[in-house]
């Protein structure tokens, strides 16, 4: 259960987060021909060239509701653009309607009485599984001591 509970933790904030790539306020961090795979990355990417060169998206993940420490996520754009390819016609029309709201929403919120998390209003269950499914193909970055308290 408690595995479950940091996955749900980390789909709410690769949301937020795609959400704002979506949205132009945030975007993905390319990385150079010199250094394939930034400190902690999950496996080294080769450098392809062309026009989009390997490049992550960060996701700073906070302090779970269950202790668990802060740290980042690492959505790495080919496996992002494979994972689009790999869903079918309704699976990607509920993750682009999410990704297309005016404002940034939540998918889930802790329920402090029940110690467990529920699906915010309007989010379907298929928009949940999707997100689920891609935050498992992330790498997860532990923080430096700093970083974590910063």
């Amino acid at each position: 259960m408690a595995e479950r509970h940091l996955e749900l933790w980390r789909a709410n904030f690769l949301a937020l987060a795609l959400w704002r790539v979506a949205h132009g306020e945030a975007r993905w961090v390319e990385l150079a021909p010199q250094d394939p795979a930034p400190r902690g990355a999950g496996r080294p990417r080769a450098y392809a060239g062309g026009p989009s060169h390997p490049a992550f998206l960060p996701v700073y993940v906070p302090r779970s509701p269950a202790g668990d420490p802060p740290h980042e996520l690492r959505l790495y754009r080919d496996t992002y653009q494979a994972f689009l390819r790999g869903l079918s016609l309704g699976e990607r029309q509920a993750f682009e309607a999410h990704l297309g709201l005016g404002k940034p929403r939540r998918l889930l919120y802790w329920h402090t009485p029940t110690g467990r998390f529920r699906r915010a209003d309007g989010v379907g269950e298929d928009t949940l599984e999707v997100f689920l499914r891609l935050t498992r193909l992330c790498a997860v970055i532990p923080l430096d001591k700093d970083q974590a308290q910063g």
